[in-house]
């Protein structure tokens, strides 16, 4: 799995508990997409430590709290798809200014 660069589990059920965090292992990974799979709770943090992300869809889920992208996040990572989800904040700094972000 060390060239993989495309995952889209969408359309599965999955729980945020059951999300690996070796996710951060798949190095070559730019795109990740989990639309309708059910994901409730917080977003889960492992998503944002994957190295070469570039794209990420998580959008229709249940999804709720803040989405808080720690400064150290794939700095690759260009757009970011929450739509239909609960989020109910996005702090802005200077680094997550170039981020497309799609609520």
């Amino acid at each position: 799995m060390a060239y993989l660069n495309y995952l889209d589990l969408s359309n599965n059920s999955f729980d945020a508990s059951d999300l690996p965090s070796s996710f951060s292992n798949l190095k070559a990974l730019t795109t990740l997409m989990m639309e309708n799979t059910g994901l409730e709770g917080l977003v889960p943090p492992a998503l944002f430590d994957i190295p070469s992300l570039q794209t990420l869809i998580l959008r229709n889920n249940k999804l709720s709290g803040t989405l808080d992208i720690a400064s150290n996040s794939s700095s690759e990572l260009k757009v970011i798809d929450m739509q239909n989800n609960n989020i109910s904040f996005y702090p802005e700094t200077p680094e997550r200014r170039n981020k497309g972000i799609v609520m």
